[in-house]
């Protein structure tokens, strides 16, 4: 089984129309000689171009093993280092800029991205995803068992207890371990605060 806590890394350009972060990871992987590592399957369907290989919206219908990917949809990493956005989508208190225009709608355009690049997954029997709309990165280590922390709000659907349910193949609620918060950022009250 596999258990991601963030890393669905989309392969997205920044704001300014440059691939930053891809280019950052190919160049990485280009002197390292990491492709080999990468998945086996991925790399025969992108042959000439294994850096594809580096993300998961190219792969997970490949993906043999069951995952459970814990991800939400607004990714601070990838706020931050693949779309290079320094703008505050709201909720910030005057801390940084409010995002307009251009930036808040790659902003919010961010979730549709990644339920659209995470679909063929959440589509495996066995597989799933939970995904809050908050803006956080690996939130195992803070927001486990935080009943702010609800997929959809309210609902008792923590990290903690879906995976409990997911490990024990106990899909009594019929979501086919599909936890996507319906809500868009702000509007999942409870981790927006």
């Amino acid at each position: 089984v596999g258990l991601p806590d963030a890393g669905f890394f989309l392969d997205r350009p920044d704001k300014d129309g440059v691939n930053c972060w891809p280019a950052q990871m190919k160049s990485l992987f280009d002197v390292s000689g990491g492709y080999q590592h990468l998945h086996s399957g991925c790399l025969a369907r992108f042959p000439g171009e294994p850096w594809k290989c580096l993300y998961p919206e190219n792969y997970a219908d490949l993906l043999k093993s069951r995952v459970l990917a814990l991800n939400s949809f607004y990714d601070s990493s990838e706020m931050s280092y693949t779309l290079r956005l320094s703008c505050c989508p709201g909720g910030c208190g005057g801390r940084a800029q409010a995002c307009a225009g251009r930036d808040l709608k790659l902003f919010q355009g961010m979730k549709e991205d990644h339920r659209k690049a995470w679909a063929p997954l959440a589509r495996k029997n066995g597989s799933g995803v939970w995904s809050p709309s908050c803006i956080a990165h690996t939130m195992t280590c803070e927001s486990w068992t935080d009943p702010a922390w609800e997929v959809p709000a309210g609902s008792g659907n923590t990290m903690a207890a879906v995976v409990a349910r997911w490990l024990a193949g106990d899909d009594a609620d019929s979501r086919h371990f599909v936890y996507e918060d319906p809500e868009p950022w702000p509007d999942n009250r409870p981790c927006a605060r």
